[in-house]
């Protein structure tokens, strides 16, 4: 699922896929994509900017190949700008987690 964003005045595309996932776990090994997206939706008031930017990274990473490593990628937006994000990504990963079939789930281990 594709979606474009505001991070700041910029505009940025990311895609929420399993492709997505597998980004991220493989490039932030004993890291769960599920359980980092649980603590973004565990307490809104208490966003971190860690696991906002990892998210936000592998979503844009996802839908554009081209995307700078982490570290440069992150130095391109203010904490607030990331952090900003936390919704609109939450939304699109629930979004893209509903399936038809109502025996599928998904979950954090």
């Amino acid at each position: 699922m594709n979606k474009t964003i505001k991070v700041g005045e910029k505009e940025l595309e990311v895609e929420v896929s399993a492709y997505t996932m597998l980004i991220y776990e493989d490039n932030f090994k004993n890291r769960s994509f599920l359980r980092d997206v649980d603590m973004l939706t565990a307490n809104p008031n208490k966003v971190q900017y860690s696991s906002t930017v990892r998210i936000l990274w592998a979503a844009a990473k996802s839908a554009d190949d081209t995307i700078k490593p982490i570290k440069e990628f992150s130095k391109q937006y203010s904490i607030g700008e990331v952090i900003s994000t936390a919704q609109p990504l939450v939304d699109l990963i629930v979004e893209s987690l509903k399936t038809s079939s109502k025996k599928a789930t998904a979950a954090a281990v």
